[in-house]
């Protein structure tokens, strides 16, 4: 909610992430071993597509 105060736009994708994860830890658990969650984002025709949500360790140092 704080990052739609500052930025409205971003709020929106904000809010579409936090979504994300939710079904993704609904679907699948928490992440093992302390790995963290991270959300790919990329960009269709249609608008937003989120291809991969993933566990990656916390000393992963690929981007996201």
């Amino acid at each position: 909610m704080a990052i739609g105060l500052i930025n409205p736009d971003m709020g929106g994708v904000a809010a579409v992430a936090v979504a994300v994860a939710n079904e993704y830890i609904a679907g699948n658990g928490f992440c093992p071993n302390g790995d963290e969650l991270w959300i790919y984002f990329s960009e269709c025709a249609t608008g937003p597509n989120y291809p991969q949500v993933v566990c990656r360790p916390v000393s992963y140092s690929g981007g996201g």
